[in-house]
């Protein structure tokens, strides 16, 4: 059965103006920014739209500005659509945003972690420069030239592993030039991250011990999502699991690429980018072709998927109509004649407003739908159905579009 992630993106997607789209044209959304900004006594509405670009590229203010809109996103898209993921996986500080929206965390205490970690980090490298680059590698043997040639420098690190064509260096500022004049005679592309710590290296590991401390007195709870963990690829199924990755994440070099080969090997067929930009976006395009993407950061990313997953008037009818078939053709392996009967009533019921509707031309809703999703599950469990075979009628009533179309999934499974 074809699924649903939504990513969170991390540090570097932070821009002038973020944000604005959605705060202008849902309440839900302006409510999220006020919230932040109670939360923390700053004013993130205008951190996020001032056009002043420095002023987001700050640790904690760019931490708090991403984490606001990633949440402001994920609740306009689970308001205004019948999305529902089958999994959630951030990107680096992304995977903060993800145990929020699969409440493992509360939005209160992941800004405390946001910003607590922001001001700790600038604090930690103090007047030290550092910077990071992002690489395009097509060559395996490069590459492993490459890794060697990380491994022998000083102070540089393997930070990012972010597809199978592209690695994030990360280090000492003076190391990485060096290490671009090397890159230059190799001809490799290279672009500048805007982030100025070298997150996800042994540089931070008093911040990391530091945060681990911190994070003791705050709450986590198992995620009602599965997580991907952009550690090591694993399902996050614990608040504790969910506590120590965030200390781990300043530290532990990230495997995006294997995230994303994680979801694929779940079946995983579309990615909605939950978030500032569309960094994660551009790089799932680039890479992976199994894979259908869709940015969620805007008004008009929301219309896209909204236009592309709503139960449109043919779907609705086709989803209907193969509910009576099924209902009619599934095989009975029950005895009960009384209990046959209320489906032979609740059949007809269904079957006379489907073809009124169809005769007439009407537009069927989200009601009629269900109505005949919850009329095919009383039937099939009066035919003693069991769970594989339901899991089966499912694949057979939704198309791949549907796939993850929440209040069906539930309703025939609950």
């Amino acid at each position: 059965m074809s699924k649903v992630a939504f990513i969170f993106p991390g540090h570097g997607s932070q821009y002038a103006g973020m944000g604005r789209s959605l705060y202008e044209s849902f309440d839900i959304a302006k409510n999220t920014f006020k919230e932040a900004s109670d939360l923390i006594g700053m004013d993130v509405k205008r951190l996020c739209f001032n056009r002043s670009y420095k002023r987001i590229t700050d640790l904690a203010s760019a931490q708090l500005a991403i984490l606001t809109i990633s949440v402001a996103a994920f609740r306009v898209l689970k308001k205004e659509s019948d999305i529902d993921p089958d999994f959630l996986a951030g990107n680096s500080f992304g995977e903060l945003s993800a145990l929020v929206c699969s409440n493992a965390l509360n939005f209160k205490d992941a800004l405390k972690i946001a910003k607590f970690t922001g001001d700790l980090v600038k604090k930690e490298i103090g007047s030290e420069k550092y910077k990071m680059i992002a690489l395009s590698i097509d060559d395996f043997k490069l590459f492993r030239q490459i890794q060697k040639k990380i491994l022998a420098s000083k102070n540089i690190y393997l930070a990012m592993y972010n597809s199978g064509k592209q690695i994030v260096v990360s280090g000492d500022k003076e190391e990485i030039m060096k290490f671009k004049k090397y890159l230059e005679g190799l001809r490799i592309n290279f672009t500048d991250v805007n982030v100025i710590a070298p997150f996800h290296t042994p540089i931070l590991k008093s911040a990391e011990i530091k945060t681990r401390q911190y994070l003791k007195n705050i709450n986590f709870e198992k995620p009602i999502y599965p997580v991907v963990s952009n550690l090591n690829e694993k399902i996050i199924n614990s608040g504790k699991w969910a506590r120590e990755n965030i200390s781990r994440n300043l530290t532990q070099k990230i495997n995006w690429h294997g995230v994303i080969k994680k979801l694929i090997s779940h079946n995983v067929k579309i990615t909605i980018e939950v978030g500032p930009r569309k960094i994660l976006s551009n790089l799932i395009k680039e890479n992976y072709d199994d894979i259908a993407v869709y940015p969620m950061g805007t008004k008009k990313d929301l219309e896209l998927i909204k236009d592309k997953f709503s139960l449109d008037k043919v779907s609705s009818c086709n989803i209907i109509e193969k509910c009576l078939k099924i209902a009619v053709s599934s095989r009975n392996n029950s005895d009960n004649t009384r209990e046959y009967e209320k489906f032979v009533a609740e059949y007809r019921k269904v079957n006379k407003k489907f073809r009124y509707y169809k005769e007439n031309n009407k537009t069927f809703k989200v009601k009629e739908v269900l109505e005949a999703v919850s009329m095919l599950k009383n039937v099939l469990e009066i035919k003693n159905t069991s769970r594989k075979e339901l899991q089966i009628v499912m694949e057979e009533i939704l198309d791949y579009r549907q796939m993850h179309f929440s209040k069906i999934k539930k309703l025939l499974l609950s």
